[in-house]
């Protein structure tokens, strides 16, 4: 059941039971609607049982909380293009990066390389069937130690296109499907 400020759970097989939660739990949780696409939501568990859980206060996090979207590990690379402040190609030859996770608010990835805070930059990445395009802004740098000195820039998106998040979504989707293969070999 859906209503205006709290999802309902029932099992979809008689002999399927629930987690029981905690009364008060926190949860955020990834759902798809047709007409709406992918959306994060946050509420509280305010029933749970074996039969039923129902999570009450629900509020949108893609405008409030992207930060804290779940970061998938990655080992992927990718090229990443230096842009002008009108966001064009800077001429710049690309530098070929590790990407060291992704998730639906940002990007982090790891170069020798030396960029500014606040760079834009172009990342062209591509995994599994997946090839997208993401414009960023480095937010973060931390420098890395030991021989094989690198940097590591954490950016968050320009903006992204609903086309675009949807991609993203289905690109993280499959990468979590593939660290569960993996976890369960």
């Amino acid at each position: 059941s859906i209503g205006e400020d709290f999802l309902e759970f029932k099992p979809c097989r008689p002999d399927q039971e629930l987690p029981e939660l905690y009364y008060g739990t926190p949860v955020k949780m990834n759902v798809y609607n047709c007409r709406m696409g992918f959306k994060v939501l946050s509420g509280i568990i305010s029933r749970s049982g074996k039969s039923i859980l129902k999570i009450s206060g629900l509020e949108m996090l893609v405008a409030s909380d992207r930060r804290q979207f779940l970061r998938i590990k990655t080992n992927s690379v990718g090229q990443v293009y230096l842009l002008n402040e009108d966001m064009s190609k800077s001429g710049a030859a690309p530098v070929r990066v590790h990407i060291e996770d992704i998730s639906l608010g940002g990007i982090q990835f790891s170069t020798p390389v030396i960029y500014n805070l606040q760079n834009n930059i172009l990342i062209k990445l591509r995994l599994f069937e997946f090839s997208i395009e993401l414009r960023c802004y480095i937010q973060r740098i931390v420098k890395g130690s030991g021989t094989g000195l690198s940097y590591y820039y954490g950016c968050q998106y320009a903006d992204l296109s609903q086309e675009e998040e949807e991609a993203m979504h289905r690109m993280l989707l499959r990468l979590q499907q593939n660290r569960r293969a993996r976890n369960n070999r």
